[in-house]
């Protein structure tokens, strides 16, 4: 039984702090953070697993959402559009980059392992792959001990297929040249496959446990004529996600910022590069069909919590939404273009600065009474900020 699962199934909440060596004095949230953070590490969902299995999983990350979030707002077109609208604005990793967030995710590739693993498809003689792919007979002792687990599962699942839909040798070759190619190009830094993909792909938005949080009203509802703006409180809880059901829910995902960490993306690179080479070499035959089965399903979002221990005092949420490429895909959600998106979920109050000025009050204070938002203001007591009423 996994770590992830012994948590899910056998484990109380005082064990797992134990286990994982969780300092007492932090509080509750930093502490289901911190386990949730050594869980998620090795917690995966393989394409493969039956529906009641999966439930079970998907489930585990369903009741680590928070029935408050936070989102630190400026005044801008962008936002108070939003507000109006009544959705979350959404935007891709790297247009956040590109404007000085630094959501980048913290991801790592072994390419050594690649170019190793990826040695045996180059190595064998075309005749062999003939011969194991009609014939069924195994790969030689010799080249399945240079390669990984992965891969080793993959050539497992992938034989029949084969079987059935393998071309001539020439479709082959060819494809032996194309994976020479990538792995020509595969060095750190190059952004080939998953790296362009886990950075252009997909969309996120992100949140904050606490409205209190000086340091937040600074960075983020600031802008740099110094002039102040407001929060929004989500109970993303009450929407009851049921995340092994897309069709049921609004197909995103809400989990907490993983600090300290790196995401290894390397079993991902490989099923990339893998299902790209069996793409060409069975050329058309391979629409409709899918001969590999991902190891995790979270894989491709995965990355997107994973971010640098200097911003562990944000305590960040991430709302990820799986959208690949243009095509629209997802419930609930609709596209601006090809950096920002849309997510209809309402807040359920707005918290103004405490130095906001009377003239966007006023324009907040409209929208949110249409909105039939609670309303707080923020002050200073002792010092310290907390939000007031204006109920």
């Amino acid at each position: 039984m996994s770590v992830s699962e012994s948590i899910i199934v056998q484990e109380t909440f005082e064990d797992a702090c134990k286990k994982y060596n969780i300092p007492e004095h932090l509080s509750l949230f930093e502490k289901e953070r911190r386990i949730f953070a050594e869980v998620f590490d090795d917690f995966s969902i393989p394409e493969t697993l039956d529906k009641k299995e999966k439930e079970t999983k998907y489930s585990f990350l369903e009741r680590i959402i928070r029935p408050s979030l936070f989102r630190y707002r400026k005044i801008n077109d962008r936002t108070i559009a939003a507000l109006k609208g009544g959705y979350i604005s959404v935007a891709k990793p790297i247009r956040m980059k590109a404007t000085g967030d630094e959501a980048d995710s913290q991801i790592i590739i072994d390419y050594e392992k690649i170019q190793s693993d990826f040695s045996l498809y180059l190595s064998l003689d075309i005749s062999h792959w003939e011969k194991w792919a009609f014939d069924g007979k195994p790969f030689p002792d010799e080249a399945l001990a240079n390669v990984s687990q992965e891969m080793q599962m993959f050539l497992k699942n992938n034989q029949g297929f084969m079987k059935a839909n393998l071309q001539l040798k020439p479709q082959l070759k060819m494809a032996q040249s194309y994976i020479k190619a990538d792995l020509a190009k595969l060095t750190p830094g190059s952004g080939i496959a998953t790296l362009d993909i886990l950075q252009k792909t997909g969309y996120i938005a992100s949140f904050c446990e606490t409205v209190c949080s000086g340091d937040m009203w600074e960075g983020y509802a600031k802008d740099k004529d110094d002039v102040f703006g407001y929060a929004l409180e989500y109970d993303f809880m009450s929407l009851n996600l049921n995340y092994s059901n897309p069709d049921r829910n609004k197909n995103f995902m809400i989990l907490p910022a993983i600090y300290g960490k790196e995401y290894n993306a390397t079993t991902l690179m490989v099923f990339t590069l893998l299902s790209g080479w069996l793409k060409r070499v069975v050329g058309k035959r391979m629409v409709g069909h899918k001969p590999l089965a991902l190891p995790d399903e979270l894989a491709w979002i995965k990355g997107y919590f994973y971010k640098d221990e200097k911003f562990r005092n944000e305590d960040e949420w991430r709302l990820v939404t799986p959208i690949l490429g243009k095509v629209q895909k997802i419930i609930g959600v609709k596209n601006d273009d090809d950096d920002f998106g849309k997510i209809y979920v309402l807040p359920k109050a707005i918290y103004y600065a405490e130095n906001i000025c009377d003239y966007n009050l006023e324009i907040l204070e409209k929208i949110a009474v249409s909105k039939g938002l609670t309303r707080y203001r923020m002050v200073k007591d002792a010092g310290l900020l907390r939000p007031e009423s204006m109920q």
